[in-house]
């Protein structure tokens, strides 16, 4: 008589499955913390959200301080402090897109590069936010909230545990264990 493999599958945190030709089993199965008011987020949603949050900070930072009076005309004019070339259109297009490609590379980036993404770029977006702030009240409070959402992406990404090599692990026995 062939002895029938009996394979024991843990599927994830918590539920593990024994399984053969003829029967299914589940082993062990954690039971969920009712006491817990949500869910925990994965890190990489997370800081996709938090970079969502900039980014529409950044925006309606700029469409607010469009409406101070005489903004619009100072930028039309040049009158901003500097002369408004395309090189330095250029380069303020690079820093923006910085936090908008961060929001699609923290959720596809391995977990080495999107830590180190998170961080370089959280510091960069921070350095642009301050330096490129105005002294209205309203850009003031943005410019908080965004430099705040950048301190957590960085805090975030340093402290990131580093994933389990695996989630999945099989044991396989070919003793008839029944």
């Amino acid at each position: 008589m062939t002895p029938r493999i009996k394979t024991k599958l843990q599927l994830s945190k918590g539920i593990i499955v024994k399984y053969s030709e003829d029967q299914i089993k589940v082993v062990e199965e954690k039971k969920m913390n009712t006491n817990d008011k949500t869910a925990p987020m994965e890190m990489k949603v997370k800081l996709s959200t938090l970079w969502i949050v900039v980014i529409f900070n950044i925006v309606f930072a700029d469409i607010v301080g469009f409406m101070n009076p005489g903004a619009l005309e100072d930028i039309m004019t040049g009158a901003v402090g500097f002369e408004i070339t395309q090189e330095v259109l250029l380069v303020f297009t690079i820093l923006l897109e910085i936090p908008i490609a961060m929001i699609l590379l923290s959720r596809i980036l391995g977990y080495s590069a999107n830590r180190w993404a998170n961080i370089a770029a959280g510091v960069i977006t921070i350095l642009f936010v301050i330096g490129g702030g105005s002294a209205y009240l309203s850009y003031i409070f943005f410019a908080t909230v965004e430099v705040a959402c950048l301190l957590f992406i960085i805090w975030s990404a340093w402290n990131w545990p580093q994933p389990a090599a695996s989630s999945v692990t099989f044991y396989r026995s070919t003793a008839d264990n029944r």
